[in-house]
């Protein structure tokens, strides 16, 4: 079937259109289900170990796309006010580069960058622009950040690449991930702009193998550290043995 993207409307079979229409039904269900898993995992070890802050801007970074991917399935679609479903949705958009930017400062460095906060403060300025403001402001805050999203994803790969070629491990693992990200988010912009015509949208499925591939990466860390802690308890049991048989 011939799709025409602006209007969301398919032409062709219906049985077809309908099998695709529940594939990706399906498909939007099954990963914003792993992304709220994910996420409040994290939330729960950052419940633990709250000098850990990189687990609460991961976990918070995964529930707002479960909801960005929520508010675009069709049972929403049905049920919600559109202006009010537009609104979450750009709120919840405008909250994934900062929280990102936040995660990735925490976990390379334990600090909050500059970087992150200004975009965390530019997500805020836009975001109430969102709630406050009327329809062409809405769209306006929508497009200053969509203008704003490809400098940042390459500014979001120097920052891990600088981060891995000073030696950090994480920094490493996180760079295959963030070119595929990229290239997928690349795809489907170029796709909406009628550059290319795969008919497919690849940012969903690069998206979520960068949220599984942190998550793969943070439960190595964890087990990595865990292991440690019974390393260091196991030495410190055999000294303690050791000196009360010299005492």
């Amino acid at each position: 079937p011939l799709r025409v993207r602006e209007t969301e409307m398919a032409l062709g079979p219906a049985d077809e259109i309908l099998r695709r229409y529940y594939t990706d039904e399906i498909i939007h269900l099954l990963l914003l289900s792993s992304y709220f898993l994910v996420g409040f995992y994290h939330l729960l070890l950052f419940s633990r170990r709250q000098s850990e802050k990189h687990n609460i801007f991961f976990g918070l970074f995964c529930i707002a796309a479960a909801g960005m991917w929520l508010s675009q399935t069709g049972f929403i679609r049905h049920f919600a006010i559109p202006i009010w479903r537009n609104r979450v949705e750009h709120l919840l958009l405008f909250s994934l580069l900062p929280l990102l930017l936040l995660f990735l400062s925490h976990l390379f460095y334990r600090k909050y960058s500059r970087s992150a906060l200004a975009m965390a403060g530019l997500g805020a300025l836009l975001g109430i622009s969102t709630i406050l403001g009327q329809f062409p402001v809405v769209r306006l805050s929508l497009e200053i950040w969509m203008l704003l999203a490809l400098p940042f994803l390459i500014y979001l790969g120097y920052y891990i690449i600088r981060a891995a070629r000073e030696g950090n491990v994480d920094a490493r693992y996180l760079t295959l991930g963030t070119l595929l990200l990229t290239a997928g988010a690349l795809h489907d912009i170029f796709l909406e702009v009628r550059l290319i015509e795969t008919g497919i949208d690849l940012a969903p499925y690069a998206f979520a193998s960068f949220i599984l591939g942190i998550a793969i990466m943070l439960a190595s860390r964890f087990m990595g550290l865990h292991n440690r802690v019974e390393q260091l308890n196991e030495t410190l049991e055999a000294r303690v043995e050791e000196r009360t048989q010299q005492l």
